[in-house]
């Protein structure tokens, strides 16, 4: 945000390094109002506001340099919205209790024989489920090869990979991918793009060869 030039940049790309660049907190919706001649930003918070939420809006507002209105609380606190980053203590207690801690899978199954552990996840999965079928729906029909077709009035159907997954082969990624083929035609592919993250090295060379060797070894990563 520039406030002296009325700027606003929104990206999910740019470094931190840049100037009054910020990464805004996942603490709620944040909104702005177009039709303001000035930068503006409002806040949903996910949950009631608490001391955390304020000192990070406050840390904002200083970072930004304009004030953050706050709206209504998006969820309402209930049994099954449960978003405290503590286990609470009669979870701890029932697990402790379990005869199958050796056991990861038994465990599991232990788990959710509880019938509040069960609600819990059964509505995890509802939310998860939704929330990717709501965002398959949202994407074009056409991909951009057919998109173009199709604004030359030409009628056709589009079978090429609309959905693409950031896939490190990790259990998240994994998920998703399943969920989202339930959601995608039986003819169409989803693209599964890999993902590596690059290893650091600070060893440095004189030598052209061992350059090389450390370029080569800079990708050399699980993923």
């Amino acid at each position: 945000v520039n406030t002296d030039e009325n700027i606003l940049t929104l990206t999910s790309v740019a470094s931190k390094q840049i100037n009054k660049i910020i990464e805004i907190p996942a603490i709620g919706i944040f909104v702005m109002n177009l039709t303001n001649l000035r930068v503006n930003l409002a806040c949903y918070p996910w949950k009631e506001p608490d001391l955390r939420f304020t000192d990070i809006i406050e840390t904002l507002e200083t970072h930004l340099g304009i004030d953050i209105d706050i709206k209504k609380t998006i969820l309402k606190s209930d049994g099954l919205t449960y978003l405290h980053l503590h286990p609470h203590i009669k979870d701890l207690e029932y697990l402790e209790n379990s005869p199958y801690l050796e056991n990861f899978c038994k465990i599991l199954e232990y788990l959710l024989k509880n019938e509040d552990i069960h609600k819990r996840v059964e509505h995890l999965l509802q939310l998860l489920y939704k929330a990717v079928e709501v965002r398959i729906k949202k994407q074009p029909k056409f991909c951009k090869t057919c998109i173009k077709l199709v604004l030359n009035k030409e009628n056709i159907i589009c079978n090429h990979s609309k959905i693409g997954i950031l896939f490190s082969g990790g259990l998240d990624s994994a998920i998703l991918t399943l969920i989202a083929d339930k959601y995608i035609s039986q003819n169409e592919p989803i693209d599964l793009i890999n993902v590596a993250f690059e290893k650091l090295i600070n060893k440095k060379s004189n030598n052209g060869n061992n350059e090389k060797q450390d370029m080569e070894n800079q990708y050399d990563v699980p993923d």
